[in-house]
Formats: structure tokens, sequence, C-alpha cells
């Protein structure tokens, strides 16, 4: 019963970690690209996808919402967007 939890909780999280990579990251990453292309971000785009799915395979619960939904999904690239251009 246990490791049947734990597993699906690690299924939840990746999955949720991969959409999120999808719907969040990539998007904000190309815009970024369009308006900074010496970010230091997008020099390293390999460690930014890693950290970026180490991180949402962490907080999923948290992320979850904003990658299924359009409003809260827009809102949080939003966020991102503005703190990496600052």
């Amino acid at each position: 019963m246990g490791e049947t939890i734990i597993v699906g909780y690690i299924f939840f999280a990746l999955t949720t970690a991969l959409a999120a990579v999808v719907t969040i990251l990539m998007p904000v990453l190309k815009e970024l690209y369009e308006d900074q292309p010496s970010n230091p971000l997008l020099e390293s785009t390999f460690l930014t996808y890693m950290v970026f799915i180490l991180l949402s395979v962490v907080v999923a619960p948290l992320l979850a919402i904003p990658t299924i939904f359009d409003r809260p999904n827009q809102v949080f690239k939003d966020a991102l967007l503005n703190s990496i251009k600052d």
C-alpha cells in the first residue's frame, strides 16, 4: 500500500515537472531569447532545464494548478519572466 502511494507520487511529480517545462519554462525562455539573447539562463540551457525539472519535482503540488489552468499559467509565466529580466 505504502509503496503504491510513493510510486504514484513519483509519477505525479515527474509528469507535472515535464508539463511545467513545456507549458511554463519553454515559452518563458523563448520570450527571454527575443528580448535578452545574452541572458545567463540562455547561455546554459541544459543547466537551466535540469534545475527547473529538479525544483519542479520537489514543488510539484504547487505547480499542478499553473500547469493545468490558463490564467494561473499566464500569471506564473509573467512573474517568472519579470524576475528573470530584472
